[in-house]
């Protein structure tokens, strides 16, 4: 994990207008957690007096909802559930939070089969290589060891660390994919602002919802890749290239993999 790293970000040609959009504006729309192909993404445990819970529920609207289980947990005093820095509402706090953050998910490698067949249409699509240079977020490295087990839920002093405690585990099943997460940050700047500064409006929504990349490479699949999608591409880059060397800047690569280049994990 060094300062140049490339990650990579796998697309079908289907959706290219957001291939497009990171191309040209240098970003990645990150969405939030529940549309995540991961069901279980943001899920997590709670161990109390030698009690697993296996799911949390992702909204506790009513006190019943906990009963069951609170009451057969040894030593707990269902009275405390929703003081203020009780179980209950501390339960709240996360799971908010956990709904709230928006994640950008890429790969380390450019040459997975896997994410090739999930998220570039069966090798017809890109992976598109970039450096990550986003102030507004911060880097999860994957544990492949199931669903995390938030300790200490009767201290939640620092919420984004048990925000990323939670985010950097995923189950053994997915360990083909390497993946990295960038969380972004929940900003505080007063929204009243918006209505007179659009300025400052257009900031927000751009640290908020996107990752700042710089982009590096496109990688395509020869055999695979439609000529249309392709001679699109080729010539987004070009004009793009084109003000990039104006700047100073490295031209973005367009490289065309082999089927044989591909990592099937055999």
């Amino acid at each position: 994990m060094g300062e140049d790293e490339i990650l990579y970000k796998y697309k079908e040609p289907d959706k290219l207008k957001y291939i497009l959009d990171i191309l040209i504006n240098n970003r990645i729309f990150c969405p939030k957690n529940h549309v995540l192909n991961d069901v279980l993404e943001g899920d997590f445990k709670i161990p109390y007096s030698n009690h697993v819970w296996s799911e949390i529920q992702e909204n506790f609207d009513y006190k019943a909802d906990l009963w069951e289980k609170i009451e057969q947990i040894e030593g707990f005093d269902p009275d405390t559930l929703y003081a203020p820095n009780g179980w209950g509402t501390n339960l709240h706090r996360l799971t908010d939070e956990i709904k709230n953050r928006r994640i950008c998910s890429l790969a380390k490698n450019y040459n997975i089969a896997r994410l090739w067949t999930f998220y570039a249409q069966d090798l017809k699509g890109v992976a598109i290589g970039v450096k990550v240079i986003d102030k507004h977020s911060t880097r999860c490295d994957i544990q492949y060891d199931g669903i995390p087990v938030v300790n200490n839920l009767d201290n939640l002093t620092n919420m984004d660390e048990k925000v990323y405690e939670v985010f950097s585990h995923k189950n053994p099943e997915w360990h083909q994919e390497n993946e990295v997460k960038f969380i972004k940050h929940v900003l505080n700047e007063p929204r009243s602002k918006w209505k007179i500064n659009h300025e400052l409006e257009k900031q927000l929504i751009e640290n908020e919802i996107y990752l700042k990349v710089d982009v590096k490479s496109v990688y395509y699949i020869k055999r695979r890749i439609d000529i249309t999608f392709k001679n699109i591409l080729e010539k987004i880059i070009h004009y793009i290239n084109v003000e990039r060397i104006q700047q100073d800047k490295e031209p973005i690569k367009m490289i065309g993999l082999s089927v044989e280049e591909i990592d099937y994990g055999m």
